[in-house]
């Protein structure tokens, strides 16, 4: 492969969330180091006795998600990253024991300078969320957002625009 210096992207883009899944984006707001976009897989290598290595491999799981540090501690932001809490008015309760289904969208720029999308269909917070409240410090709200296959249609893609 050629190695173009165009195709090295720099710079920050918007992660917004909709909650409900088929509710309206809305942005995140600032985000503390970027946004991270994970993917991983899981695989059965197809192993016969006439050969040490394997003569096929079938994917079995894949994994895609999210992750920020959101800066704006909003409630709307703290409800979407902790899985089983729900928002009523200004106030947020936890141990409903349910996650929220909701859809996760990121946009970029790719090399050629226009936007590039990545879109999560159907995801759930999942992980971790702690904030430190301290004297000189920024509190930031952990999200991450794990895919989920829908019914119908992409689970997630990357399109350039």
């Amino acid at each position: 492969m050629a190695r173009t210096i165009a195709n090295v992207l720099i710079g920050y883009g918007t992660l917004s969330i909709a909650y409900p899944a088929g509710g309206s984006l809305v942005d995140v707001g600032y985000t503390k180091d970027g946004v991270n976009l994970e993917y991983d897989e899981s695989h059965y290598d197809v192993m016969v006795e006439e050969t040490t290595l394997p003569i096929n491999r079938a994917l079995t799981k894949e994994s895609v998600k999210f992750s920020a540090n959101l800066s704006e501690a909003s409630l709307v932001n703290i409800n979407n990253a902790m899985a089983g809490a729900v928002l009523a008015g200004s106030t947020i309760t936890v141990g409903a024991g349910a996650f929220k289904l909701m859809k996760a969208q990121f946009v970029g720029t790719d090399p050629a300078g226009n936007a590039r999308t990545i879109t999560i269909y159907l995801c759930t917070a999942t992980g971790n969320v702690k904030g430190t409240f301290k004297k000189e410090g920024e509190l930031f709200i952990p999200i991450t957002l794990e895919v989920l296959k829908p019914a119908a249609g992409n689970a997630f893609d990357i399109v350039d625009s």
